[in-house]
């Protein structure tokens, strides 16, 4: 097991022979950065590492508070698409197709290890409220008493339904997306899941409902 690490080292970015100075990887839409690194672009894993490592890293404490389990996890993730990029599918979010196939990685990690996966590891109790213009939260900025209130209340719901809120508001990802990754049924699914984990939401926050109705009714 690797020393915990909560910035692990990012590797420097690869300089291609040959490629247009004013060509850059960044500014291409996701699925077409994608294409590039299944078709061997170093330069494009280089982009997609350096922008989601992090964010996919931070991700893994949603299910474990052991770091050095998740890096481990998400650097044999990287080496493992890397390793297979030929083979990958297509996608038109980079970030929802690591966050799927982390999640993935690390329910395999449990089940072969035997490890419970419950409210007493992680589960979606590591939520952090915060005032972002990355998530869905933006539409009302929070001041610290109703960030703490709003915190509390999340723990109180269900795994299922901190998951869902945590895809789709603090991840911005849609109905469709929170669907495939949390494995449901159909798009509706997800859709239900959301609007009650909302309904309950409101009901455990009554002096600071009319806020609420502000962040999670915009949809």
């Amino acid at each position: 097991m690797h020393p915990e690490s909560s910035h692990p080292r990012k590797p420097k970015i690869v300089q291609l022979e040959g490629v247009n100075p004013g060509y850059s990887i960044e500014n291409l839409p996701d699925h077409e950065i994608w294409e590039e690194f299944k078709n061997g672009n170093e330069g494009a894993f280089n982009h997609i590492y350096n922008t989601y490592f992090q964010q996919v890293y931070q991700y893994g404490h949603q299910f474990t508070n052991d770091a050095g389990l998740i890096k481990d996890l998400l650097q044999d993730l990287l080496i493992d698409i890397r390793k297979n990029r030929k083979n990958l599918g297509e996608t038109q979010s980079v970030k929802f197709y690591l966050f799927k196939a982390f999640r993935r990685k690390i329910f395999r990690y449990m089940k072969s290890n035997k490890i419970m996966y419950s409210d007493d590891i992680g589960s979606f109790r590591n939520i952090v409220v915060e005032n972002s213009h990355e998530t869905k939260l933006v539409q009302s900025q929070l001041d610290d008493g109703k960030r703490k209130a709003l915190q509390a209340a999340m723990l109180k719901l269900s795994k299922r339904q901190r998951e869902c809120i945590y895809y789709y508001f603090y991840q911005s990802m849609s109905y469709k997306e929170v669907s495939s990754i949390m494995g449901l049924r159909n798009v509706k699914s997800a859709r239900n899941l959301i609007y009650k984990s909302i309904d309950l939401l409101k009901a455990q926050i009554d002096p600071i409902k009319d806020k609420l109705l502000t962040l999670f009714l915009s949809f």
